[in-house]
């Protein structure tokens, strides 16, 4: 064995040698790793020895220990220190240090320090200042005065050259900053919307009337936000001073908003892997990559780049020298005995399993385009010890734990059991592929970090110290007890004659500090101290800040967690990463089999959980290991979650208490009659109809007598014929394979979207991801409005609609159709002029509002600006294509923008479509009907220009976003149209379609009776709805209930119900009748005349008769005419009310005496004329 040894480190030896040449001669060839999929790839910064250089405060010199956010905020380039290693963080701000803050937050330093120059520039050369900071302070100035948070009298006052001193109520840069002027400061550099509605004065806050009244709004707007607070006893003391350490914990708790002004973003994950390589093209140069797993599952890597160790290079560089002076011979020495000299400051690299979370090599599959545990780039293992094919994949890096250079040398190495070779661990079957683990009594997993052994490498750093030059005290750090030790306590030769995997880790330079230009890293904080990366770990949870490319800081939060439990998986968004489980419990020891009770239905009563799962998933099969792409809804797995990401999946073994095999799947078919169920796919698995490649793989299998097989549908006993295609089912099976018991659950699929158009048979859609599908209807389908059961005609196009459907594979049936109620109603179309979009408040905000009635544009009420709320689902246009809020914020300031917007909760209206126009071309508003529409343009039927529409066009249907194939011929529309200044073409940018003239519910018959039953029912023998300004005649019966709701009005006034009868001298059979109803129930009936003649007009005057409203007077009147469809003007119209008069308003019947001077509304009469009766009142 020992010659096998030899011969392994010599091949060794010279496989790195070559490796090295080939690596000086082709500097291409070096990788610096990749994020996986869709992930991002970051790089250390190239300031970052300036910064901790300048955020390396004495602590004891500052009293004490500094907060985390004077760190943070030092590290982003917020708060300076200027190599000031004093914090003085009770010291007070000047007028100009808070300025200076206000205007770095909102990201203006650049514009600030170029506004300096260009000052000193102006001054003469005995005037020119010669401190930096007083230079920059004067630009900082001068750009606060041109944002807005000081005057030009304050400016002059700040800048005044003649050296004398100002009288007290000056504008004093160098006098402390009041509270309330950091505040003010700090609402106008972050561009934060002042609030004038005092809530928070009349909420506690007590000393409010000592602040300046220009102020107060935006102090509210700073409260409001947290980024400021007022005390306990309810104080904001506005006049009191403000400490550096105020400033760091508003810059914290603005923090969101500074990240976006700035250019920076934040996220979190945990580090799965750190991997190393040396570069030997010029200077040996170190990259070493943190490959983090984010929170939303994505693979993100941070690679950082460092000197190499002055001595340190002709031993890594020598692979003799590696395996014979760094511990890695068959003695294992120590340091201090042939090992390689210590470094000031050296990474922390552990051994392979706790680097990296996985195995070093082992024989067992890997997932294709996995890391092999990761960890340095060269892993060098013998020909006889190498992995074969079979084991894993091809072209799968190797692990070597991150630590540089890795030497294999024994054959018993590479028996599949990572650092547990002498363990037997093939019966723990709770251990995922990739890892080397055990797993407790508890069934959660737990990490084996070392074989039994401190096999760790001499540490020279204390984890958390800060990487500063001169700290050259070494330290050995044990890691398995989490405790540093002493030099003289290092491990023995003795201790290590078992730990021939040693690894020595690379050492850093931090001596030259002239090189420090070459090298890229980033600030961290970990328990308290600041330091570069050296301090990141394995399994560390990090909050980091990444500004285009470049990491600037991370955040060590805790240690990832993790924990195993059975789930079955109900769905799975594999685009987003998310899937949603029911958890059934945790795992006994080697447990891979799940007992099913009885009933499987059970599973309904369990709440959903959703989950991320990580983007490199690993799914354990049985027999193979595969991506999250084999995963299906419906099957009951082993996960493994590590930091609340799922990371693995073993499939579990489906049995009931006696021992009958149990399958799984969705129904194919199901046909007790011939005496066959059939499953998706082939090994029963899987519930994802959206699967059409596996979905012709189907299973079979043969009741025995289907009526007495014990069947469970939603818990309760049914028969084998209750089970229908697209359930899913639980089938238990003999010895034979013959179906013995089914258990199904309904595997209905819910889905939200909007109604392109419908009919009787079919419905088109579009879901909320984009895609459209045609959808048949059949008569079984219910419909639902507000969690009431409706007719099939409340279903309107435009609606917002949730689907029930049953997917099979060769359709899809649908079972329930749910309308979404007026929340999701257009309530009002604005036009405006942007002033800019507000991001911390998602404000539109707009200056010169006016509102869309009745076809003519209305200056709101409110004054000034007016901010209107931004939903998430808000689409922005401009020229028909959609663009981005910052691109609108950005490029359309001062341009106007017709906005369509709908109420949400608490009656606050949000901002749905938002198309800007240009103000130069001339805008024109119809009001007329359409006479005929395509997909790109809409004619109308009195002009002979053909608008052209687009995405950005607003089109609206009874209140709701429709598409163009949703507007008919004939419809009444007011259009707001705009002329090309340039091309003279015309376009459609807002349709807005009102069929219903208020109302929505209701509907309106009129015909003839041919029977009563009392109380009971009316049935008409011919009848005609009204609609669309016109009566829809059916020629055939039609019955409508009656209750003892139902008012019956006739000439004389209200008829007793009793009295409403088909016989006798009082009958009322044959009597042409009004009905009001709401599905199919009579509300009210009138025995007003008939009626054709429908007007429209403006209430002006009222007329009564003893103190009753019996009539009323239109202005702006017109008439509509049945024959031509179009309106034309009238005179005022006189007009009475009768007894029996119909009058209707937002759904409701309601009273002569509630109407109101300035309703608008449509009557229904005899003729036209400039007087007479009406019949029926719509108020619009």
């Amino acid at each position: 064995m020992g010659n096998l040894k030899h011969w392994s480190k010599k091949a060794a030896s010279c496989f790195l040698i070559s490796v090295f040449l080939m690596l000086s001669v082709f500097p291409g060839n070096i990788a610096i790793y990749a994020a996986d999929g869709t992930g991002s790839t970051y790089s250390g910064n190239s300031e970052w020895w300036a910064i901790i250089n300048n955020i390396s405060y004495d602590e004891e010199a500052n009293g004490g220990a500094i907060p985390e956010a004077v760190y943070r905020a030092g590290a982003l380039g917020i708060l300076k220190s200027y190599g000031d290693k004093n914090f003085n963080i009770n010291e007070n701000l000047t007028k100009e240090e808070a300025i200076a803050l206000a205007l770095r937050m909102a990201g203006l330093e650049d514009e600030a320090q170029k506004a300096a120059e260009e000052l000193d520039e102006e001054r003469h050369k005995q005037d020119k200042k010669t401190h930096p900071v007083s230079m920059w302070s004067d630009g900082y100035l001068k750009i606060a005065v041109d944002e807005g948070l000081i005057s030009e009298e304050d400016y002059e006052e700040a800048m005044d050259p003649s050296g004398q001193p100002l009288p007290p109520e000056s504008f004093l840069r160098d006098a402390p900053a009041q509270r309330q002027e950091m505040a003010y400061w700090i609402a106008k550099a972050l561009k934060l919307e002042p609030m004038y509605s005092q809530n928070i004065i009349f909420n506690g806050w007590q000393d409010w009337y000592l602040c300046d009244p220009v102020k107060v709004p935006y102090i509210e707007a700073v409260l409001s936000k947290g980024i400021m607070s007022i005390q306990d006893d309810g104080f904001f003391d506005p006049l009191g001073p403000v400490t550096w350490k105020d400033a760091a914990e508003a810059v914290k708790k603005a923090e969101d908003i500074i990240l976006r002004l700035n250019g920076m973003k934040k996220n979190s994950g945990f580090i799965e892997s750190i991997m190393e390589h040396v570069n030997y093209l010029e200077k040996p140069l170190v990259y070493r990559t943190f490959k983090i797993r984010n929170k939303e599952g994505k693979s993100v890597t941070i690679t950082v780049i460092k000197s190499l160790a002055k001595g340190a290079e002709g031993a890594t560089g020598n692979t003799e020298n590696l395996q014979g002076e760094t511990g890695l011979s068959e003695e294992n020495e120590t340091a201090g005995e042939g090992e390689l000299s210590a470094s000031p400051v050296q990474d922390e690299i552990s051994n392979q399993t706790e680097l990296s979370g996985q195995t070093e090599i082992s024989g067992q599959n890997m997932v294709p385009g996995q890391d092999a545990a990761t960890g340095g780039e060269f892993s060098i293992s013998s020909e006889e010890n190498k992995p074969s094919e079979q084991d894993g994949h091809p072209g799968q890096e190797e692990a070597n734990g991150g630590r540089g250079f890795y030497i294999e040398e024994e054959d018993d190495e590479l028996s599949g059991q990572g650092d547990n070779s002498g363990q037997d661990d093939s019966s723990d079957l709770n251990e995922f592929p990739g890892q080397n683990e055990t797993t407790g009594d508890n069934g959660l997993l737990e990490q084996n970090t070392a074989s039994g052994q401190s096999d760790l490498p001499v540490q020279n750093e204390l984890p958390g110290q800060s990487a500063v030059p001169g700290q050259n005290e070494p330290l050995v750090q044990n890691e398995i007890s989490g405790q540093n030790e002493s030099p003289q306590q290092a491990e023995s030769p003795e201790q290590n004659e078992s730990n021939e995997d040693m690894v020595t880790s690379i050492q850093f330079d931090y001596s030259d500090q002239d090189d420090l230009l070459s090298q890229k890293n980033l600030v961290v904080f970990k328990d308290g101290i600041i330091g570069d990366s050296s301090l990141l770990e394995v399994n560390d949870v990090i909050e980091y800040i990444v500004k285009g490319s470049s990491a600037l800081y991370a955040k060590v939060t805790e240690k990832a967690k993790e924990e195993q439990f059975i789930a079955q998986i109900t769905s799975i968004d594999k685009d987003n990463l998310t899937m949603n489980l029911k958890i059934l419990g945790l795992p006994e020891k080697s447990q891979t089999v799940y007992v099913m009770p009885e009933d499987a239905s059970f599973l309904s009563s369990i709440n959903e959980e959703v989950f991320r799962f990580s983007q490199d998933f690993i799914y354990d099969t049985g027999y193979r290991f595969a991506s999250a792409d084999e995963l299906n809804e419906g099957d009951i797995v082993l996960l493994r979650k590590k930091q609340e990401m799922i990371v693995g999946a073993k499939r579990m073994e489906l049995k009931d208490k006696v021992g009958h095999e149990v399958v799984c799947g969705i129904v194919e078919e199901n046909n007790p009659g011939f005496g066959f169920i059939t499953l998706y796919r082939e090994d029963g698995w899987g519930t994802s109809p959206e699967n059409a490649e596996v979905l012709t793989m189907t299973r079979t299998y043969a009741y025995g007598k289907p009526e007495e097989t014990d069947v469970y549908v939603n818990h309760s006993k049914a028969s084998a014929y209750d089970i229908e295609s697209g359930d899913t089912v639980f089938i238990k099976l003999d010895a034979r394979g013959d179906i013995i018991g089914i258990s199904a659950v309904n595997n209905h699929v819910t889905k939200y979207g909007t109604v392109i158009n419908s009919g009787k048979n079919y419905l088109t859609v579009e879901y909320d991801d984009g895609t459209q599908q045609v959808l048949n209807i059949n008569s079984n389908v219910k419909y639902y409005l507000s969690g009431v059961q409706v007719e099939a005609d409340s279903l309107k196009d435009g609606d917002r609609i949730k689907l029930i459907l049953n997917e099979g594979s060769k359709s899809t049936a649908i079972k329930e159709i749910h309308i979404e109620d007026d929340r999701f109603l257009i309530s009002n179309v604005y036009k405006g002029t942007l002033s800019y979009i507000d991001f911390i408040s998602d404000k539109l905000v707009l200056r010169n509002l006016e509102v869309l009635e009745n076809g003519d544009w209305r200056l709101v009420d409110q004054k000034g600006f007016t901010g209107i709320q931004i939903t998430g689902d808000c689409r922005i246009f401009h020229a028909g294509r959609p663009i981005s809020r910052d691109q609108a914020n950005k490029d359309l300031k001062g341009f106007e923008a017709y906005v369509a917007v709908r109420k949400g909760y608490g009656g606050i209206e949000n901002a749905v479509v938002v198309s800007f126009r240009n103000s130069k071309n001339s805008e024109i508003i119809y009001d007329d009907l359409i006479a005929g529409v395509g997909e790109k343009e809409v004619r109308l039927m009195n002009t002979s220009n053909n608008l052209a529409i687009n995405n950005g066009s607003i089109l609206i249907k009874n209140g709701r976003l429709v598409f163009p194939g949703s507007i008919n011929s004939m419809d009444v529309a007011y259009v707001v149209a705009n002329r090309d200044l340039v091309t003279g073409g015309y376009s459609a940018d807002v349709v807005e379609i009102k069929e219903r003239f208020g109302i929505k519910m209701l509907k309106i018959y009129r015909g003839r009776i041919s029977d009563i039953t009392a109380n009971r029912s009316v049935t008409l023998e011919s009848w005609s709805e009204f609609n669309d300004l016109k009566w829809t005649y059916y020629n055939t019966p039609k019955t409508f209930s009656l209750t003892y709701d139902t008012k019956i009005l006739g000439d004389n006034g209200t008829i007793n119900n009793r009295n409403f009868i088909d016989f006798g001298p009082n009958s009322y059979k044959g009597q042409t009748i009004y009905i009001v109803s709401k599905d199919e129930e009579a509300l009210l009936i009138s025995t007003a005349p008939y009626g054709v003649q429908y007007s429209r007009g403006e209430i002006y005057g009222l007329s009564r008769t003893g103190g009753s409203i019996t009539g009323f007077v239109l202005k702006d009147a017109a008439d509509f005419n049945i024959e031509t469809y179009l309106w034309s003007n009238s005179a005022d119209i006189q007009a009475s009310i009768l007894n029996n008069s119909i009058i209707l308003k937002n759904d409701e019947i309601i009273n002569p005496s509630d109407l109101k001077i300035g309703d608008k509304v449509g009557i229904l009469r005899k003729e036209t004329g400039t007087a007479g009766d009406v019949y029926l009142v719509i108020v619009q």
